[in-house]
């Protein structure tokens, strides 16, 4: 399900308000922010692009992947996080950064916000969810829910009966994610390959849509 929030409608509200807050572009692979478990300054709204979180300084292990639409820095209001999080720009991408001290006044001082928080807070518990849950799925099945997961959290819409993900959401990203080994990550790919559930078209995987959902552990 398509979410009905989108960074136009929020930034509309902060100049609305006459809330500041900026606009800016990172290149792909530059490192955006680090955010520590008690403490951040700004918070990011991802206008164009995907960002990557990796836990600490450990650029192997993936927290998650955050698209369009998507904040972050948002995390340590919600999740007492263990570790640092680590945030490169995945793709080239735009962001609003806005002040934390904004950003919890233009949800707090006016109740017709509150909707926003509700939204916010639902979306950024999403990616905390799937991934608390990845290692409660038997490792057989664990890059189709990566897959699936991905699906969600992206708002992905079939075309021709396919889910096409962005080119940068390669194997090396998806073996990260899942936190298999090399032999096993990729034996449950070519198996996906054969099984025609997982396509390679342009750099891009494409995922079978109906195989998805007919996957009832998924669900």
């Amino acid at each position: 399900m398509v979410s009905p929030f989108d960074y136009v409608e929020y930034t509309n509200m902060l100049k609305n308000y006459d809330i500041s807050f900026k606009e800016k572009t990172y290149q792909a692979g530059d490192l955006i922010t680090i955010v520590h478990s008690t403490e951040t300054n700004n918070i990011f709204l991802i206008k164009e692009g995907f960002v990557s979180a990796y836990f600490g300084d450990d650029s192997t292990e993936i927290y998650t992947i955050l698209a369009k639409n998507n904040f972050f820095c948002y995390f340590p209001h919600s999740e007492n996080f263990p570790k640092d999080l680590h945030f490169y720009a995945l793709t080239d991408v735009t962001v609003y950064i806005i002040d934390n001290k904004e950003f919890t006044f233009s949800l707090s001082a006016f109740p017709e916000n509150f909707g926003f928080h509700y939204l916010f807070s639902r979306d950024v518990s999403k990616h905390a969810f799937y991934r608390s849950i990845l290692y409660m799925v038997p490792k057989q099945n664990r890059l189709l829910f990566a897959l699936k997961t991905f699906v969600i959290l992206f708002d992905l819409e079939a075309k021709e009966g396919k889910f096409v993900f962005p080119k940068e959401l390669n194997s090396k990203i998806l073996k990260s994610y899942t936190n298999l080994s090399k032999k096993v990550f990729y034996t449950q790919l070519n198996t996906l390959y054969a099984d025609g559930i997982v396509f390679k078209k342009d750099k891009h995987f494409e995922i079978d849509a109906e195989s998805l959902d007919e996957l009832e552990f998924l669900t």
